[in-house]
């Protein structure tokens, strides 16, 4: 019996040192006070060192409706249409249409629904997962399926390659799987296999930014989750908090988030409160992203070396447009954000006729207005900024 009690209390330390190397919640985590109601309305002109305009070409193969992920590395522009088109779409790093990957259906290579892509530049293959059929779809990068791999114990909400072929993967609503417990997973090449599994928060309420992870630089990742406003940076299988988002007053009552649903956070979210960071960018001396306060979408910039800060309520461009503030990716120093095409036309969206506008390139704002019709694909604004 003695012996039966130590072999247990040995295997507890285990599992306490096994966990404890997986979440660091020890080390000492910096705040952040933003109070939301002291927001600017800011000109890009002024708030940006560099700034330029990418308009993409606009034709019947390359036309979608929104861009629900964007990514950009030297392989070209990938952007995601996960509910209309349902492809991801890849141009050349000047706009031009390349070709468009993946498609909806029942057949070989086809899924219901894309969830979350990824580009990998070493293998140049695009994986696309899909929670329906529970799969990771592989695709070569001129569009041709290669292969598809099941996962059958979670559901994913997004996903990114780390080192030694892994992926760490954010889980949606898990119920009635395994993992249901916990938020994060590290899974094997094959996903088939969890190596690694921690749950950062403690409420059960599982409302969750649509891309919680930031760009790597310099092997450093960084990520949110959901209304804990706690970036966290991932290092060596390690999560640890860095950040705590101190909203003060402004802030979202965890206790009415738990077990909340969308129509509960919708109203809060109208009452003068703050939260649910997302959309993280980092670029080695700057934290950018994006939360909510009063149903707007509020933009931050934190200078994590001097700890100096612009908290944007409205982001206007030419005095003329005002910004969706949303960030989308990172590319070469260039934080990319996007305008709709009907703002830059006096004709409005609805009903606009699809375009075949094959002009493409990078322009500036004058051009854009001579060169840019309803019915286009949506501009990227590509802008560097220094605090």
């Amino acid at each position: 019996m003695r012996i039966k009690l130590i072999t247990i209390a040995i295997l507890f330390l285990v599992f306490l040192s096994c966990h404890n190397n997986n979440y660091k919640e020890t080390e000492k985590v910096k705040s952040i006070k933003i109070n939301p109601s002291k927001g600017q309305s800011i000109s890009i002109e002024e708030f940006a060192t560099e700034l330029t305009f990418l308009k993409l070409e606009t034709s019947q193969r390359s036309l979608f409706s929104n861009i629900n992920k964007i990514v950009v590395n030297k392989l070209g522009i990938f952007i995601l249409d996960k509910y209309d088109t349902r492809k991801v779409f890849h141009f050349s790093s000047n706009g031009k249409f390349i070709n468009s990957i993946g498609m909806a259906g029942k057949g070989n290579g086809e899924y219901i629904l894309p969830t979350d892509f990824l580009v990998n530049e070493k293998n140049q293959h695009v994986e696309i997962v899909d929670n329906f059929t529970r799969s990771n779809y592989f695709y070569d990068i001129d569009g041709n399926f290669i292969k598809r791999i099941h996962y059958k114990d979670y559901r994913i909400t997004s996903f990114i390659h780390i080192p030694n072929s892994y992926y760490l993967i954010k889980l949606g609503d898990n119920k009635g799987l395994s993992f249901e417990n916990s938020h994060f997973i590290i899974t094997n090449d094959q996903m088939n296999k969890a190596k690694v599994e921690f749950c950062p928060v403690e409420y059960d309420c599982d409302l969750i930014n649509i891309n919680p992870f930031s760009n790597s630089f310099k092997n450093k990742l960084f990520f949110t989750y959901g209304f804990d406003n706690m970036i966290y940076e991932f290092m060596d299988n390690t999560a640890t908090p860095r950040y705590k988002v101190d909203f003060g007053e402004k802030e979202l009552n965890h206790e009415d988030l738990n077990h909340g649903d969308k129509y509960v956070i919708s109203r809060l979210m109208s009452q003068d409160r703050s939260g649910y960071i997302n959309n993280l960018i980092y670029t080695g001396n700057e934290l950018f992203f994006n939360f909510l306060y009063n149903k707007d979408n509020f933009l931050y910039v934190f200078n994590i070396n001097s700890e100096n800060s612009v908290l944007i309520s409205k982001l206007r461009l030419n005095n003329e447009f005002q910004l969706q503030n949303r960030l989308l990716a990172i590319y070469d120093g260039y934080i990319i954000m996007k305008i709709d095409a009907s703002q830059l036309c006096k004709q409005g969206h609805e009903g606009a006729p699809i375009t075949q506008n094959k002009s493409y390139g990078f322009l500036t704002i004058d051009e854009l207005k001579e060169n840019v019709k309803p019915g286009d694909n949506p501009i990227l604004i590509l802008f560097k900024t220094e605090i």
